[in-house]
């Protein structure tokens, strides 16, 4: 949906703005990948009330959340400013924090017989290769180094290119304003 929004927008994108993008459709494509791939699973009757495991959750048992936090990190890499990344190092604190340790007790409930929970269980929670089970500061601090490289990388390539101004139709290069 964001891209959507991104070609019906004044902004003018540039080659500068391709990692802020590729960040975008990476986290959107964890996120709606992920959902209509369980989804398909469900639909098959001998999968009903068995824990999924498989194509995009194989990676991290929250990987959907982790797509959303991604998908914020690129709009904020958009704006190159850093406090714009406040908003997924946010979202990214509360879905750690709070929203996946209640989704991790429910599915420990409903799961905790199926033979694929111990395998959901050693899975790290957000961040594919990230901390394993209750380990929440080792996917924030992933997090954040991700957030504030790709934003370091950015002002190293606008210094190189002369950087940005904003004008009337929103942000180009400074040779443009």
């Amino acid at each position: 949906p964001g891209l959507f929004v991104a070609a019906a927008s004044p902004i003018d994108l540039d080659w500068l703005d391709a990692p802020a993008v590729a960040v975008h459709v990476i986290g959107s494509v964890l996120t709606s990948g992920s959902e209509w791939l369980r989804w398909r699973w469900k639909q098959q009757p001998a999968n009903a009330g068995h824990l999924y495991v498989g194509g995009l959750f194989a990676f991290a048992r929250h990987i959907n959340y982790f797509g959303e936090i991604l998908t914020f990190l690129g709009w904020a890499l958009l704006t190159l400013s850093p406090a714009a990344l406040l908003l997924p190092l946010g979202f990214a604190t509360v879905l750690r924090l709070a929203y996946a340790p209640d989704l991790d007790n429910y599915i420990a409930r409903r799961y905790g017989k199926d033979k694929r929970f111990n395998e959901w269980q050693q899975l790290p929670s957000l961040v594919p290769g990230g901390g394993g089970y209750g380990s929440p500061w080792t996917d924030l601090l992933t997090l954040s180094l991700v957030g504030f490289g790709v934003m370091a990388l950015a002002r190293t390539f606008l210094a190189v290119g002369g950087g940005l101004a904003v004008g009337d139709g929103g942000l180009a290069g400074a040779g443009d304003a």
